[in-house]
């Protein structure tokens, strides 16, 4: 582990010596409850409103999953469970690199989605993307993850445009005894995780964990050589609480990440590979005050800075890097594609004619030199940040009325020498609010964001109308409608990319060249994409007393939408081939349905003590007029899992996911795992649990476009996974 983040790790264990004495205020607006549930049993969340609110009053679909079921399920990476989200596609470009998105659409680029850490946005306004394996987390500090299955934009801004992955990390109190994990298995896997913690005051508390993980990826590309997509990373981060007083509380998030994801193919002249070096920081600030048990003011601050550096060496014809062929392609493009394709230009101006035989006449002076490849090393490094700053005030008004509004400001920046030939930056500011109305069944939830920013030609406004009516104790319909957009990303607005060649230049005809003649520049003002969504949903919770004890409950979601987008961008960011437009529409309808059961007692036999069973189903329907918009679409898609809890500290696990053809092919995997506790005097535990899985299909595909698909293989259909938890 590096100097930096060793003394970064002193320096936030060191807050200990500030802790004051105190508590926090038991009040309305005290942090939620590791679980927590109104007056009925039904769960409460956060994250779709801001506003802490039942099921049954959320104007959205809402998935919640526990850390008892990650643990149980024995998943390793988050992308995994996603596929147990009604509604989601989860594919994979490499082992490294997964595609996923809310009701698939362009799997190329999936970019419609907010991935939040406690609140904290980890998507990349940059490159426009969630870079999965360098989060600063890992699936041991998760405690819980909601995934709002709805446009919210209103809530959460730009760029969360179809759902937001909202991940909840353990709680410092959660995590006061140190514990050790390992897993080992297929696919190269070799992870190690520690976490610890402590209280060392009544109004100081904190978590560290530290973690190392290594696959080798998928087995084989689709020559049958062996596939270059392994991934070797360090994660550190840690997580303190500090009450300043009896009504105010310091919460604070610092995480890093470092390592290599393998990276198989940048260019077809390449000799080296062009492995990604990454290193992210991520800092997160949050001062909560209570003014009264119906006042909270909320002031959240953050910074994350990612830095990739990506090099390989390439070759390409000496006569690419003449100077005055890069000069005519900024003068015509078109001539200086003429003349690299072999063919002579026509149709433009006297000085292109006059240029163009002055490169033509240098290409013949260099003779068959001119075609000699030449070894060259080139990067694609880049440095981009964002800083966020955010006020929010909740007021509970009366009984019925109450509201959260609130203002923030990010700052976005994108520097490399090579994608923007310098420095891209982008401010923004935002506005928003969300009211609940209750007068007797019916609850109506009222939203908008205005934000603006200096791509943005205008502000754009983000609104939220939803009205939930409770037709019985246990069953709400609702029916949602909302706007939500994307805004264009750094690399759409302010790309300049340039390939510089390293060390003093390649020579030709005498000069000292340090570019390739090709230069991507932008090229078109895009406007952000916009999505118009209908849902109309049924929830319903049923909580039932059982004999000898037992108990049962019952959750189901169900909902039908229609959403229509426009003004897609759906190209991929090429380099000799990248024109965006804002010419593709997308209609997407369907329905989608969870359920969740939990049973503990009553008529279950005498040898099982409790068993859970989630089941989702969704089925779509596009109407798109660009191919890639169907890239990672699939009609059907579903998952089911049960674990069954024994009393003698044992569990076993039955899980499947998979999905109809996504362009010709089906993805199917079937999971079975088992575990044990074993307990020691002292309070010390240790678990046992292992994994098989079995994927029917040993090659999974991801289409890159309309005539060529990737393949990922795996040698064995079935992999197997160990892991060893020890609690202190």
């Amino acid at each position: 582990m590096n100097v930096k983040i060793k003394g970064c790790m002193v320096m936030f264990l060191s807050l200990q010596g500030f802790a004051m004495s105190g508590t926090t205020a038991a009040n309305e607006f005290e942090d939620m409850e590791f679980d927590s549930f109104d007056e009925t049993g039904v769960p409460v969340l956060v994250t779709p409103t801001r506003l802490k609110q039942s099921k049954h009053d959320i104007p959205a679909s809402v998935t919640r999953i526990e850390a008892a079921e990650l643990q149980d399920l024995q998943i390793r990476t988050i992308p995994e469970v996603l596929r147990y989200v009604a509604g989601m596609a989860v594919g994979y470009a490499s082992g490294n690199q997964p595609r996923i998105n809310y009701h698939g659409t362009n799997g190329l680029i999936p970019r419609r989605m907010q991935i939040l850490i406690d609140g904290m946005s980890v998507y990349r306004a940059g490159y426009a993307e969630v870079t999965w394996p360098l989060l600063p987390i890992t699936i041991q500090d998760v405690w819980a993850i909601e995934v709002t299955r709805a446009p919210s934009s209103p809530t959460y801004g730009q760029n969360s445009m179809m759902a937001v992955i909202n991940i909840i990390t353990k709680d410092p109190a959660q995590v006061q005894e140190p514990q050790l994990i390992t897993r080992y298995g297929d696919q190269g896997t070799r992870d190690v995780y520690t976490q610890f913690g402590d209280s060392p005051s009544e109004s100081f508390s904190y978590r560290v964990s530290l973690a190392k993980e290594i696959d080798d990826g998928f087995d084989k590309n689709f020559v049958g050589e062996e596939r270059r997509d392994g991934t070797d990373m360090n994660h550190l981060n840690a997580k303190a609480k500090l009450n300043l007083s009896e009504a105010t509380d310091l919460n604070m998030f610092i995480g890093f990440s470092e390592g290599v994801t393998e990276l198989e193919y940048r260019d077809n002249q390449q000799t080296t590979f062009p492995d990604i070096d990454n290193t992210a920081q991520y800092y997160q600030a949050d001062l909560r005050h209570v003014f009264s048990a119906k006042h909270e003011l909320k002031v959240k601050s953050y910074f994350t800075q990612i830095d990739q550096d990506v090099s390989w060496t390439t070759s390409q014809p000496l006569a690419l890097f003449l100077p005055s062929l890069r000069e005519l392609h900024f003068q015509n493009s078109d001539y200086a594609a003429a003349i690299v394709a072999g063919q002579m230009p026509s149709g433009g101006t006297a000085q292109d004619d006059a240029l163009a035989m002055t490169v033509l006449q240098e290409i013949a002076s260099l003779g068959v030199s001119a075609f000699d490849q030449t070894y060259i090393e080139v990067n694609e490094d880049a440095v981009e940040s964002k800083f966020d700053i955010e006020v929010e005030d909740t007021y509970i008004l009366t009984d019925s009325f109450r509201f959260v509004v609130g203002a923030g400001a990010t700052k976005q920046s994108l520097e490399s020498e090579t994608l923007v030939a310098g420095k891209a930056e982008n401010w923004g500011a935002r506005v928003f609010g969300n009211g609940e109305y209750r007068q007797g069944k019916f609850v109506l939830n009222l939203g908008a964001m205005i934000e603006d920013e200096e791509n943005l030609d205008s502000p754009e406004l983000s609104p939220r109308l939803g009205l939930n009516y409770r037709i019985a104790p246990s069953n709400t319909i609702r029916y949602a409608i909302s706007r939500s957009v994307r805004t264009p990303d750094l690399l759409e607005t302010d790309r300049d990319w340039n390939y510089e060649v390293a060390g003093p230049g390649v020579p030709v005809a005498g000069q000292m060249s340090k570019y390739f003649y090709y230069n991507a520049k932008a090229e078109n003002d895009l406007i952000p994409e916009e999505i118009v969504s209908n849902e109309i949903g049924l929830y319903g919770y049923h909580n039932v007393n059982l004999t000898r004890g037992g108990v049962s409950t019952l959750e189901y979601d169900l909902k039908v939408f229609y959403d229509e987008m426009k003004d897609l961008v759906s190209e991929k960011p090429l380099f000799f081939d990248y024109h965006p437009t804002n010419n593709t529409e997308n209609t997407l309808k369907g329905a989608e349905f969870e359920l969740d059961y939990f049973v503990r007692g009553g008529y279950l036999p005498y040898f099982l003590d409790s068993m859970k069973i989630h089941a989702n189903y969704a089925y779509l329907e596009t109407d798109t007029n660009n191919f890639y918009e169907r890239s990672l679409y699939a009609r059907h898609t579903g998952a089911l899992y049960s674990i069954f809890y024994f009393p003698n500290n044992m569990h076993v696990s039955l899980a499947y996911y998979g999905n109809s053809e996504v362009n010709g092919e089906p993805f199917d995997g079937y999971e079975i795992g088992a575990g044990k506790t074993f307990m020691f005097n002292g309070g010390s535990d240790l678990s046992i649990s292992g994994k098989i899985i079995y994927h029917p299909d040993e090659v999974n595909e991801f289409t890159v476009s309309e005539t060529f698909n990737v393949q990922n293989n795996y040698d064995d259909a079935t992999s197997l996974y160990l892991t060893a938890r020890y609690s202190f």
